[in-house]
């Protein structure tokens, strides 16, 4: 769990974090996420067969092949 101190130097619990961050929130315009767009947006519940599905799902380079170099071994 994440240690915030507030403003007079005492110890937040999780709710006033929470609360502090909706109040920023609010402040700067945005929106908080309800719990079913944070599942989205997290991808909570996605299952894939593989780490190479994985790494393509969420947008990422592939794995390098056994012997591959990847560019930074050319330079």
């Amino acid at each position: 769990e994440d240690t915030i101190w507030g403003a007079k130097g005492e110890k937040m619990g999780s709710v006033d974090q929470i609360k502090q961050l909706v109040r920023l929130a609010n402040e700067l315009g945005r929106e908080v996420a309800t719990g079913k767009e944070a599942r989205d947006i997290y991808r909570i519940g996605e299952w894939y067969a593989d780490a190479d599905e994985t790494l393509a799902k969420l947008g990422y380079a592939p794995n390098r092949q056994p012997g591959q170099v990847g560019f930074t071994g050319h330079a």
